[in-house]
């Protein structure tokens, strides 16, 4: 991989960078963390004082929708309120926690900020990236790499498509674990290596995923024969996947009515 040159009188990257920019402060967020913490104490709202975590985990996923359909449809305005909604959200569950003894706000923006300079290589690093597409493969390996340092670390090593969340409706969860399933082939592996279970397990695959790819894969090694590549085929496969499922759900719908 490429390296940026060192910068003179800066031991990384990071630091020349992060002193070049001066934190803005943040008063009206500081003030609505404060807000919140007001409703959650002893003379606060009754309702905000029961909620847990799980008791509003479903306005999460309705918030985030909303702000997605102001942001498709170019409604500033709507934009800028559903946002806050979001928000309110990362700042109730995040006082929840605090009172709990989990952790606080600040905790989940450390976090945050951390995961998004380690995951910058190309910016507060030494790691050159020259387009969009390959920020998104440093991106993917360094993923992969906390993953494999977490399973280190774990008694029970998750599969390649564990982490794809159970909350995502159908579709969304195909098409996270397409992307999933598009990194090994990314690496460098055909679909016929990942037959081989001692591979897949290297890569981080589950015994039911390293199952259902012995079976594709014995398909798939014969396209490789046809000069074809097994993830442009996986790619024409999973649109077509994705295509029947939704046409299977409208059709399901339009029954029940």
């Amino acid at each position: 991989m490429l390296r940026k040159p060192a910068i003179e009188g800066s031991n990384t990257v990071t630091e020349k960078l992060v002193a070049e920019v001066q934190p803005t402060e943040h008063p009206a967020f500081n003030e609505f963390v404060a807000t919140i913490e007001a409703l959650r104490s002893p003379d606060g709202c009754p309702w905000d004082k029961e909620q847990t975590h799980k008791s509003i985990s479903g306005n999460m996923v309705e918030e985030a929708y909303e702000a997605v359909d102001a942001i498709e449809a170019d409604d500033v305005p709507h934009m800028r309120e559903e946002l806050g909604d979001v928000l309110l959200q990362v700042v109730l569950q995040s006082q929840i926690a605090a009172d709990a003894g989990e952790f606080t706000i600040d905790d989940v923006c450390r976090d945050v900020n951390a995961k998004i300079v380690r995951r910058h290589p190309h910016v507060f690093g030494d790691v050159v990236a020259g387009d969009a597409n390959e920020v998104l493969d440093v991106w993917d390996q360094i993923k992969m790499a906390e993953k494999e340092s977490a399973d280190a670390a774990a008694d029970a090593p998750q599969g390649l498509l564990d982490g794809v969340p159970k909350s995502f409706p159908a579709l969304k969860q195909a098409q996270s674990e397409g992307r999933l399933v598009e990194l090994p082939c990314k690496a460098g592996d055909t679909i016929y290596q990942l037959r081989n279970k001692k591979h897949a397990k290297g890569k981080g695959i589950s015994p039911r995923i390293a199952t259902c790819v012995t079976v594709f894969g014995s398909k798939m090694y014969r396209v490789e024969h046809q000069g074809a590549t097994p993830c442009e085929v996986y790619d024409l496969g999973k649109t077509w996947f994705l295509t029947r499922e939704a046409a299977e759900a409208a059709l399901a719908e339009k029954e029940e009515e």
